[in-house]
C-alpha cells in the first residue's frame, strides 16, 4: 500500500488524513460560539477521530515521490564469444 512512499510522503498522508478528519468533525458537530477557545478545543477533541477512510482518501491525494524502477541490462554476448575470449587470452 505504501510502496514508493518515503518518510516525508507518509508524514504528508498523516497530515492530510488529520485535516480531513478535522473538517468532517467541524461539519458534523456544532460547537457553540459562546464557549471560550479552550472549551471549544476540548469539545472538538472529544469527537475528533482519524478513520481508515480518512487515511485511504489521503493516500489518494498524496502521490509517492520515490517510485524506483529496476532495469536489468543483459549483455548480448554468446557463450562462444566468452569461450573464444578465454582461449585467446590464455594463448597470449
Amino acid at each position: 500500500m505504501a510502496h514508493g512512499y518515503v518518510g516525508a510522503d507518509l508524514a504528508a498522508v498523516c497530515k492530510e488524513a488529520g485535516l480531513m478528519s478535522f473538517k468532517r468533525c467541524l461539519a458534523e458537530h456544532e460547537v457553540p460560539s459562546s464557549l471560550d477557545d479552550r472549551a471549544r478545543e476540548e469539545t472538538l477533541k472529544e469527537h475528533l477521530l482519524v478513520t481508515r477512510e480518512d487515511i485511504m482518501a489521503a493516500f489518494r491525494q498524496v502521490r509517492p515521490s520515490a517510485m524506483r524502477e529496476v532495469a536489468i541490462d543483459v549483455p548480448k554476448v554468446s557463450v562462444w564469444t566468452v569461450i573464444l575470449h578465454k582461449c585467446l587470452s590464455i594463448t597470449l
